[in-house]
């Protein structure tokens, strides 16, 4: 489980950086049995990028959503599959 708060980040990505880091995501998370990904979000840009990332291409063991509030965030993050 990871959660990223980007409730303060700037960031300037376009999509090929995206799929490129989804890529590198995708490699870097094969010999875990389940990796769950949550982004705290509050700005538009950083809401939509992270939105990106998470339907780009993963790993059939990854889960990736984009939330608003902390506590939603973790509730996903600690729920049972």
């Amino acid at each position: 489980m990871t959660l990223y708060n980007l409730q303060n980040a700037t960031m300037e990505l376009n999509l090929y950086k995206i799929v490129s880091v989804a890529k590198l995501s995708k490699k870097v998370t094969t010999s875990y049995t389940s990796v769950r990904t949550a982004f705290l979000v509050s700005k538009p840009k950083v809401t939509a990028y992270s939105m990106l990332f998470t339907q780009a291409p993963a790993s059939t063991k990854s889960s990736r959503k984009v939330f608003s509030t902390k506590e939603a965030a973790i509730n996903w993050l600690v729920e049972k599959e």
